[in-house]
């Protein structure tokens, strides 16, 4: 809780947290109440059937998480930097690596790759020029396939060719995306990419020190030479650095505009050297290196104390492979805040704060810790300024004070308090020759008191699936003192952020920003100004301009929408934008292929994979006394593929502030994360992210869909990893079996040998596969697949979900008799029909003496639609219409209203949630049981009608629901009547 600047915890604070579903319904709620530390806990149930993004809701906050059915990716794809410079129309190569999330690397894997360039335009080539030929598109220029080697590393090569429309005048770079896609000898594909760039030059200098730099702190420079993809490169360069002369009456009175548009009789011709320092006079040479090599390094600057404060040039040289000279230029200010004399000659006010270290000398604050001091230089290169600084804390002025400066600096010292924490602001104010000169420093006092120290006594980087896990660490205070802590600490499986990154934020001790600096200082300074012209010239033959169609800003879309772009797709739903691509992407996540039947060897052969030092065979004879041995030497299979391996929200620090974290390690092979957040009742923080992964000597990887459906003939395939030792020869086996009875099905799944035989070599895998056939009535099946090899063993077993092929098809026919007599109709799509495969499910008769009924069920239909169009608002006002009508037309309907509201009355809401028996039958001749899974969405709807006094739900067909929305009505009336 917020109290002023400070948060403080609250505890045994009674609150509520409700779920709700990815259409914003209210799921579920829970009440709770913290504890002595202001954390609470809790536990829901995601309801079933629906995706998407879903949420948490507390009166203080929120939080949105999502929920989606996927397959856990099993291997990653990463590229390595782009560490070469590359060359324009020569061959660019780059490097990746594919490897499970258990470390194991992908040997023998297909990569399927393809290369796009784009053009990054110069600056001279802004939004006005969307004409300019290569804007903004992307153009294939290379794809081909590789495999990876024995080390799960793969290389891509393409020709970088250059987008010959582009002047090379116009120095473009080019931007080439590089995308992967693995696909795993088991058949998993996974994708990645990166970018590199390339350029008619190869390299770019870097010099990344700041504009001004403290001589009593600073003794080297921060140079070096980079390819264009950031990486730094060995090549050898010129390094100068010169003093310079500023022109004669610096500092000129600051201008209002860039350059005078003419210049008035008598008055000196306008110089723009005058303010560009690096076209100042050199007045000597204080640094000279040739063939200069950064290696990593900085440039060390000898005798830098005795260089005059005031204004250096530094000059840099360099050539790329091909003798292209590279040349970079940066001035920068000396100066030393021990001395009176200014290095800042040509400004007219300035403010610097001074640093306590080498790397934050170069021009940068720092933080100050209460009990210190804020120094700040203030300075003018004129005889004369009057200057007004102003202390600003919380958004209040606490303290003011006029300085007068005679062409020097002056030293100002400010105690920083404990009060400070979060940080605080000084404004300056200076006003000289009709111009004004506004400066905020922000002065950073960090919150370290608030800042828990966490350290590990015992964690492994490496585990054992299913092993029995103990991890302590130790959290002290900011000194090192003993503290009593709460620790929040989470572990789970890694591939998951291959969907949602996963983070904790816990950012509550912030910083204070100023509020109160001057503004615009009448009457110094321009009120404002127009620009109504300026010139720009192109490079020639490098632009064209098209004709194009003014919409007069006329764009907006509402609702649904269709649209097309490069690439793919999009739609539009309120005002939000989903890629077609990733409508499409998830569809196919779900997708399986399913493989022809394999009948003999000759068929087998097509599915077997042979990578480097893997093979797979299927041609020794199997018998009984081999799947007995087999079985006899395997070990449990893993059954435990839990997501998350722990979660415990509160554990509290022993008396030396130790935790322990014991847990089992669920069976699945990948990297864990684990995340931690400990904090004290007076709110110090930690927070802390460490990684884990499970692994075995011998790993079994089953690449199993989500489900079956009956009829398929499908190959299960599984991937054979070995770590360490010699080449392994071993055996893999597959069981089918009932999950509810362990029996055997196998084969009923038409699997006639469950082992197949291996050869593995250390570091890379082998494929083993199965074929089946799935048979009709059958549920669910349990999935183990097992492998053995020179002492070791690993297995999976996973039950798998089995769909039926059948497609329900109802089959209507109205019958209807208008007198007494007797009539035949004949259903002649049940009648003639052909079909081999047809089974019926279930015929049912429903009468009604009174057809009107059935225009009342279809009413709900029409108001059920949640927009607020005309359209729709039309329906519903046309279906209570037709409703009232029915009732004051049809007596019988209104006799049976009336009945029910004074039999019923009282208990209509009730019955509403009640478990109905399924020999209770509907008014309209339907079993109220068959609407049992209608009815936490039929509360809703009904809650709804009652506050709003309208009624709706799909597709109803229970008369007693419209007489339930007419009763609610009525008394809806007598409120209003008597209210």
């Amino acid at each position: 809780m917020k109290n002023g600047k400070t948060t403080e915890v609250r505890a045994s604070i009674k609150t509520q947290v409700r779920l709700f579903d990815a259409n914003g319904e209210l799921v579920d709620s829970l009440n709770v109440t913290t504890d002595s530390y202001g954390s609470f806990k809790g536990k829901f149930t995601v309801p079933g059937g629906l995706t998407g993004s879903m949420r948490l809701e507390e009166a203080n906050g929120s939080q949105h998480f999502q929920v989606e059915e996927y397959k856990r990716p099993t291997f990653e794809v990463v590229f390595d930097p782009v560490t070469a410079t590359p060359k324009l129309e020569q061959e660019a190569e780059v490097t990746g690596m594919a490897k499970s999330y258990a470390g194991v690397p992908l040997d023998g894997a297909q990569v399927k790759w393809i290369v796009t360039r784009q053009a990054r335009m110069p600056w001279w080539c802004g939004w006005g020029w969307r004409g300019f030929p290569g804007w903004g598109r992307s153009t294939e220029i290379a794809s081909g396939t590789t495999e990876t080697d024995a080390t799960g590393k793969y290389t891509v090569k393409f020709l970088a060719t250059a987008d010959v429309s582009l002047p090379r005048a116009a120095d473009p770079t080019f931007t080439y995306l590089v995308e992967a896609s693995i696909t795993d000898i088991n058949g998993e594909t996974q994708s990645s990419n990166t970018s590199l760039n390339v350029g008619y030059r190869s390299i770019d200098i870097a010099l990344n020190d700041g504009e001004n730099i403290d001589r009593s702190v600073v003794d080297s420079l921060d140079v070096r030479i980079q390819n264009l993809n950031g990486q730094d490169v060995d090549v050898p360069m010129e390094v100068r650095i010169h003093e310079l002369i500023a022109p004669a009456g610096m500092p000129e009175v600051a201008r209002l505009w860039e350059r005078p548009d003419r210049v008035l009789d008598g008055e000196p011709a306008f110089d723009p050297t005058r303010d560009d320092p690096t076209q100042w006079k050199v007045k000597t040479s204080v640094i000279e290196r040739t063939a200069y090599r950064a290696n990593k390094k900085q440039l060390v600057l000898a005798g830098i104390k005795d260089w005059p404060v005031g204004s250096y040039l530094i000059e840099v040289i360099a050539k790329d492979a091909d003798g292209n000279e590279l040349k970079a230029k940066k001035h920068v200010t000396l100066f030393d805040p021990e001395i009176q004399n200014t290095g800042f000659v040509n400004e007219p006010f300035h403010v610097q704060q001074v640093a306590r270290s080498p790397l934050l000398g170069r021009g940068a604050g720092g933080e100050v810790e209460p009990g210190e001091k804020a120094t700040l230089l203030i300075s003018t290169a004129l005889p004369e300024a009057n200057v007004l600084m102003e202390i600003e804390r919380d958004g209040i002025i606490t303290a003011k004070r006029w300085f007068k400066l005679n062409n020097g600096q002056q030293r100002v010292e400010i105690p920083v308090m404990e009060e400070d924490r979060g940080g605080f602001a000084v404004h300056f104010l200076c006003v000289e020759r009709g111009r004004s000169h506004q400066e905020t420093q922000h002065i950073a006092v960090p919150w370290t008191n608030k800042q828990l120290q966490v350290q590990w006594s015992t964690f492994r980087d490496k585990l054992l699936p299913g092993a029995k896990e103990e991890w302590r660490l130790k959290i002290t205070g900011p000194k090192g003192e003993k503290v009593a802590a709460q620790l929040l600490a989470g572990m789970y499986d890694a591939s998951l952020d291959h969907f949602v990154q996963h983070d904790w934020d816990m950012s509550i001790w912030g910083g204070n920003y100023p509020r109160m600096g001057w503004g615009r200082v009448e009457p110094f300074g321009e009120s404002n100004g127009q620009q109504i012209w300026r010139e720009v010239v192109l490079p020639v033959d490098s632009a064209r301009t098209y004709p194009w169609l003014n919409t007069y800003s006329w764009g907006g879309r509402y609702g649904w929408g269709r649209g097309s772009r490069a690439g793919g797709t999009y739609m539009y739903l309120d005002g939000a934008a989903m890629d077609g691509d990733a409508v499409n992407n998830r569809l196919e996540a779900g997708n399986i292929a399913f493989l022809p039947a394999v009948g003999g060897e000759a068929d087998l052969a097509q599915y077997t994979q042979v990578v480097p030092g893997a093979v797979f065979t299927d041609k020794k004879e199997v018998t009984s006394e081999d799947e007995k041995s087999t079985a006899n030497n395997r070990e449990p299979a893993r059954t435990d593929f839990r997501e998350t391996a722990f979660f415990f929200p509160d554990l509290l620090t022993d008396k030396d502030g130790s935790i322990v974290l014991r847990f089992t390690v669920p069976d699945a092979l990948t990297r864990w994360r684990l995340m931690g957040l400990a904090h004290t009742q007076d709110l110090k923080l930690a927070q802390f992210t460490k990684e884990t992964v499970t692994q075995k000597p011998l790993m079994v990887t089953p690449n199993l869909p989500r489900f079956l459906r009956a009829g398929d003939r499908i190959t299960l395939t599984a991937k054979v990893s070995a770590l360490e030792g010699t080449k392994q020869q071993g055996s893999a086996s597959l069981d089918l079996f009932d999950p509810y009875t362990n029996a055997l099905v196998g084969a009923s799944f038409g699997l006639k040998s469950t082992v197949r035989f291996f050869s593995v070599a250390p570091g890379q895998s082998a494929n083993v596969s199965w074929d089946i056939v799935v048979p009709e009535g059958v549920d669910v099946v349990s999935v183990r697949i097992t492998a053995n090899a020179a002492g070791h063993s690993d297995g999976e077993e996973k039950p798998l979900p089995i769909l039926t092929d059948k497609v329900l098809v109802t089959e209507s026919l109205p019958l209807w008799s208008s007198k007494a007599g007797t009539k035949t109709f004949t259903l002649e799509k049940l009648k003639n029909n052909t079909s081999t495969t047809l089974k019926h499910q279930s015929l049912k008769l429903e009468y009604t003496p009174n057809p009107a009924w059935y225009a009342v069920q279809a009413l709900p239909y029409l108001m059920e639609f949640p927009h607020e169009c005309a359209e729709q608002t039309f329906s519903r006002y046309y279906a209570n219409a037709l409703a009232a009508h029915i009732v004051a037309e049809r007596p019988a309907i209104k006799q049976v209203f009336e009945t029910m509201e004074t039999v019923r009355s009282g208990r209509v809401l009730q019955r509403i949630g009640e478990e109905h028996r399924p020999e209770e039958h509907h008014p309209c001749g339907n079993t109220l049981g068959d609407q049992r899974q209608e009815r936490p969405r039929a509360q809703r709807a009904h809650r709804a009608a009652l506050r709003h006094g309208t009624y709706g739900r799909r597709g109803s067909h229970c008369i007693e629901e419209v007489a339930r929305h007419a009763i609610a009505q009525r008394r809806m009336a007598l409120v209003e009547r008597y209210a």
